[in-house]
């Protein structure tokens, strides 16, 4: 597809347009959070992505009732944890600068991320507070919707009104990548380190990986 035929953009958010945890101590919250769900009766592993404790806890709990409580919980526990490492967030090169002249070029923004809403809000109204960005994050009770499930992205092109044909999605995981998939949308990997382009090229070609988003601009432009 001719990239200048791309009207919107929909970016993941942790790992794409910043990196949240960067200047945070998660260890001590992954033990805490292994110490609380003992208390419900759930074995999370500290070696775990704090993340896969959805996964563990819809493994492990088989009643529904209590399966969504614990899993309502755990999500409060990471939003907390995500909204005070915003506080002290790195942002990826060039977004504060790029994405308000896309927007004002007339491309159409938006965010889709496993994250919760409360947080990437918190991140928008402080660095981009004159800038209305639709967002799609997780789903209280809902895992089962975070990507991979194409779901949000799905959701968001229909918020922002947009044709997934038209659409170029940014994120730096193979979950975006197979979220994307299920879609038409393009798909172009946020790589912010080497270790992240390493993982990218084994399923994208570097030229649909880009380091910061003043190379967003040169795609845009071929």
């Amino acid at each position: 597809m001719d990239n200048k035929e791309i009207k919107s953009i929909v970016l993941d958010f942790d790992g794409t347009i910043c990196k949240l945890f960067k200047n945070y101590n998660l260890k001590n919250k992954v033990i805490e959070m292994h110490n609380v769900m003992k208390t419900f009766g759930i074995d999370f592993p500290i070696t775990l992505d704090i993340f896969d404790i959805f996964a563990v806890i819809s493994q492990q709990q088989t009643n529904i009732k209590h399966r969504d409580d614990i899993i309502e919980f755990a999500h409060k526990f990471i939003t907390s944890i995500e909204s005070e490492a915003v506080d002290n967030i790195e942002i990826v090169s060039g977004f504060l600068d790029v994405i308000p002249k896309l927007i004002s070029a007339g491309y159409k923004i938006g965010i889709c991320s496993n994250n919760s809403y409360e947080c990437i809000k918190k991140f928008l109204d402080r660095y981009l507070p004159n800038i209305k960005i639709p967002i799609i994050g997780r789903i209280p009770r809902k895992p089962e919707l975070m990507k991979p499930n194409s779901w949000p992205l799905k959701e968001i092109l229909q918020v922002m009104k947009c044709c997934d044909s038209e659409t170029i999605f940014i994120g730096d995981t193979k979950n975006d990548f197979d979220c994307c998939v299920k879609t038409n949308c393009s798909f172009i990997g946020m790589a912010i380190n080497d270790l992240k382009f390493n993982k990218l090229s084994k399923f994208l070609s570097t030229e649909n990986i880009i380091f910061d988003y003043y190379d967003l601009i040169k795609i845009l432009e071929k």
